[in-house]
Formats: structure tokens, C-alpha cells, sequence
């Protein structure tokens, strides 16, 4: 068997439910292992912009209390973004009191007592400190500007998940950020139950049944911090290194504080906190003088402060707008990526949002790194990749998530079927413009799955009908409610 599969992974079908309608992952995976169901839950989260996300989520949640009976067996957190993980604090009375979770799979980004994560960790708050005075600089009336507008918007992607005050007893209040879900889910299941994951392991979960090969994040610095897609695959997005940028932002970092010392006005708290109050009409250093008119000091001073609001524009404005979009790519390629396998060798694929340099990371070891008495032969990843027949498509099909010669052409089975976390409304509304589903990859995933791509906006009838034209042996099934979307893959018999 490939893999060197054996009967202690000898799970014959799993059932994948995808919830719909959030533009974010949501993925409840379920199937059969000693006598009775187990439960995985694949990350639980929304974009802020979808219309009613938070009661949204909270009904998926309260969904996914019901199927499982207030049991997950195992939870699978792959990244830190709020299109991931927002749900544990939108429904955080569910998660904390009504849901009792045996095991966390986190990737080794996020193990604290990682030498390579703190100092992954140290610079990403660091542009979170930098992304914040940003918002702050918004806050103080500076010129609504595209690149603003992307800065803010990352900015509170990136740092604060739930703008409302925490609630709950003071023992367990309600996480705001991603660093704080995080840890909360730490703290909820116990360190004894949580796994922080590497790169070419083959693990189990604690349940029985299932196993996973771990194929990311990478333990390499330049497969981390490589987001931007291989030649002829696409045009390169982010330009700016994370370290050039927070050097750039640093030095914008005391401008911003010298505007607000002299417009009379402390800056901004940090998202979430006190509003600001409008600044003076005159700063301290434009006090009147005997003998000089109101109305000219009124238009030197505008003429200085629109003077330096350009130049901030250009230099903090620009390098905030490449520090947000980069720090959002970095956080992606640290997504853990794992492969579930069945009993007959077949992959179901969830990379998370991984990005380039996560993806060519799949090649630098084996499944398992060396040979075990279990498996005397490990996968390559063209292996795993050509017995994938479930593949959850990375960063809601955008252009820099899915490799092409080296990723999709090699998912070579006939059974291959995709579903993609989209609502192509949202991600192309109100400006954004993001182009998910990314054109070329969406059309090449109808013709190498016979249209079975399902979509968080998708038409259900539609759906239903690809996956019924199909009608080869052991093909998915389909099934589907204006909630979710579930596909159930069955192994083949020997």
C-alpha cells in the first residue's frame, strides 16, 4: 500500500461538511473508529465583511454542537486569521462551556517554547504595533486613501477578531485576537492533549483510526517568507520584505507621534478601545502671536499639516500597505497542512491558506522523514499529491494558493473532487476586488473534478447535478442544506 499503509489507519469512509456562506474555513469531518463516530473540526471562522457574520457563525456552531453531541475529538487550528478562527469568539459560550474538545493539532509556529516561533512571534507583533498606529493615523483624519483603507482592513483581520468588550466571569472572558483563541483553546483542552506539529510527520489522532501526514508549515526561513507565485504562474503581489518594511515603519513610527503632539491630541488607543476625540483647530506650536492675523496662521498651518499629511501618505501610508498585505502572506504560509488518509491510500487534502513557499516546502522530506517498522516506506509528496480525491482548496481559490506543475496537475485521480470556502460577492464587493475564485485556477478545478467543485455560495442544484452525471464506482456523494455542504468519500474495497 502506498504510504505504507496498515490496518491501524483503517478508516473506510469519512463524511466532510463545509459551512456556507461565512468566505471563511469551517470544515467538520466525520467517520467511523472503534464501534462509533469520531468528530474532527478543520478550523471555525468568518470575514467580518460577510453581512451578519457573527450570527451567522454562532448558528454554525450551535450546528456543529448538535452533529457531534458536544463532542470533537479532535480540533485543527491551521493559522492565526480571523477567516479561521473568529467563530471560537463569536460563539465563545458555546466553545468554552457547551463543547468539550479531547485534542488540539496546532502547527510548531505556534508552540511558545519554540525557539524559531518566539522569534516568528516577535516579529509579527511587531507589525501589529506597527498596524495599529496606522489605524490610529485613520482615526486622526487622515485622507481616506486606498491604501489606507487596505491597512485598517488587514489591520483588524490581522490583529483584533471581535470588536465588542470581552464577556463572560473574569476566569474565562471572551478572546478578542488570534494570538488570545489561540491560547484560549490551549488552556481549554491541556497541554497533555495538544500537538504542535512538524513538517513530515505521520501522525494519528488520539481517537484511533484516521492518520494524517504533515506536510507544513516548513521549518525554513525562505520557504516561510516565499509568498509570491513561480514564474508564469501569475503576477508577483507582495514585493516588500517583512524586515525592510518594519525598519520603514519604524522610522514613520515618531512622525506619526510628532503629528499628534502638535495637532494637541494623544494618539489613538488601539483597536477596540476609547474613540479619539476631534484634535484642536490649532496645534501648540501655531498659538497666536501679537500683531499676526487669525485667518493667516489658520491657513499656514492647514497648508503644514496637508503638507505633512502627503508626505506620511507616501512614506508611512505606502510602507504600511506593503507591511499589512506581506504580514497577511507570512501568516498564511504558516499554515499547518495536513493529508488524511484512508484505508485504501486516498488523501483528503486541507492546506489551510498556504502559499507558495509552504507548498514547494512539500518536497524537502519525506512522510515519514526515515522508515518506521509501521511504515518501511515513506511517501514523497508526488505520491501523496496523485492519490489526493479531496482537495480544500487554499485561500479561497485565490491566484497564489495553489501551485499548478508542482501541486493541482499532480492530483491525477479520477475521483478528485474540491470545495472552495467562497462567497465571491464579498471578496469582489465594496472595493476589494479580491479575485477569488481566481479565474484560470477555477476553471482548470472544474475540468479536473467534472464540475464536482463545490463553493460557499455555491447553487446547490447545480452541485447536485455534477456529482450525480458521475457515475463511476466509489465516486463522492453529495448532500447539502442552505448551511453546509457535506461530501463523502468512501475507500475502495480490496
Amino acid at each position: 500500500m502506498p504510504g505504507g499503509t496498515t490496518g491501524a489507519s483503517a478508516v473506510g469512509a469519512v463524511t466532510i461538511r463545509m459551512y456556507r456562506g461565512i468566505l471563511g474555513d469551517c470544515f467538520l469531518l466525520t467517520y467511523a473508529a472503534g464501534g462509533s463516530d469520531r468528530r474532527i473540526l478543520i478550523d471555525c471562522g468568518v470575514l467580518q465583511a460577510v453581512t451578519g457574520a457573527k450570527d451567522r457563525i454562532v448558528a454554525i456552531v450551535e450546528d456543529i454542537r448538535r452533529t457531534t453531541g458536544g463532542i470533537i475529538d479532535l480540533l485543527v487550528l491551521t493559522h492565526e486569521h480571523a477567516d479561521h478562527i473568529s467563530g471560537i469568539a463569536h460563539a465563545w459560550p458555546c466553545f468554552c462551556d457547551q463543547l468539550t474538545i479531547r485534542e488540539l493539532w496546532l502547527a510548531w509556529t505556534e508552540n511558545v517554547h519554540d525557539d524559531q516561533a518566539k522569534t516568528l512571534g516577535v516579529q509579527l507583533a511587531q507589525g501589529k504595533e506597527a498596524l495599529k498606529l496606522v489605524q490610529q493615523f485613520g482615526m486622526m483624519g487622515a485622507a481616506d486613501t486606498p491604501a489606507l483603507r487596505t491597512v485598517i482592513e488587514l489591520g483588524r483581520f490581522i490583529t483584533v477578531i471581535d470588536d465588542e468588550p470581552p464577556a463572560g466571569p473574569p476566569s474565562r472572558p471572551r478572546p478578542r485576537t488570534g494570538n488570545a483563541i489561540m491560547e484560549a483553546m490551549k488552556a481549554k483542552v491541556g497541554a497533555p492533549a495538544t500537538r504542535y506539529l512538524e513538517p513530515g510527520q505521520v501522525v494519528r489522532a488520539a481517537s484511533g483510526g484516521i492518520k494524517a501526514h504533515v506536510l507544513g508549515p516548513p521549518r525554513t526561513t525562505h520557504r516561510l517568507k516565499n509568498d509570491a507565485p513561480r514564474k508564469g504562474a501569475g503576477r508577483e503581489v507582495y514585493l516588500t520584505s517583512l524586515d525592510e518594511t518594519l525598519a520603514v515603519a519604524s522610522a514613520a513610527k515618531a512622525r506619526l507621534l510628532a503629528r499628534a503632539a502638535d495637532l494637541g491630541a494623544a494618539p489613538a488607543t488601539a483597536a477596540g478601545g476609547d474613540a479619539v476625540a476631534d484634535p484642536p483647530p490649532f496645534g501648540r506650536r501655531h498659538g497666536r502671536a501679537p500683531g499676526v492675523r487669525a485667518d493667516h496662521i489658520e491657513k499656514t498651518y492647514n497648508r503644514t499639516v496637508a503638507d505633512f499629511d502627503r508626505r506620511i501618505d507616501d512614506e508611512w501610508l505606502g510602507a504600511a500597505e506593503s507591511l499589512a498585505l506581506k504580514m497577511d502572506s507570512d501568516v498564511n504560509n504558516t499554515s499547518l497542512v495536513l493529508a488524511f488518509e484512508l484505508s485504501d491510500g486516498q488523501i483528503l487534502l486541507f492546506p489551510g491558506d498556504a502559499q507558495v513557499g509552504n507548498w514547494l516546502s512539500w518536497g524537502d522530506q519525506t512522510y515519514p522523514a526515515a522508515a518506521t517498522a509501521e511504515i518501511p516506506f515513506p511517501a514523497t509528496v508526488n505520491d501523496i499529491l496523485g492519490r489526493v480525491t479531496f482537495y480544500k482548496v487554499g485561500h479561497h481559490c485565490s491566484h497564489n494558493a495553489t501551485l499548478s506543475a508542482l501541486g493541482l496537475e499532480l492530483m491525477t485521480d479520477p475521483r478528485l473532487v474540491a470545495a472552495i470556502p467562497v462567497v465571491e460577492e464579498i471578496a469582489k464587493g465594496k472595493g476589494k476586488n479580491w479575485n477569488m475564485p481566481y479565474p484560470h485556477l477555477y476553471q482548470r478545478l472544474r475540468e479536473k473534478t467534472r464540475d464536482r467543485v463545490v463553493r460557499g455560495d455555491g447553487d446547490r442544484q447545480a452541485e447536485a447535478a455534477a456529482f450525480a452525471a458521475v457515475g463511476d464506482p466509489g465516486a463522492a456523494r453529495y448532500q447539502s442544506t442552505e448551511l453546509w455542504v457535506e461530501i463523502t468519500v468512501t475507500a475502495a474495497t480490496a
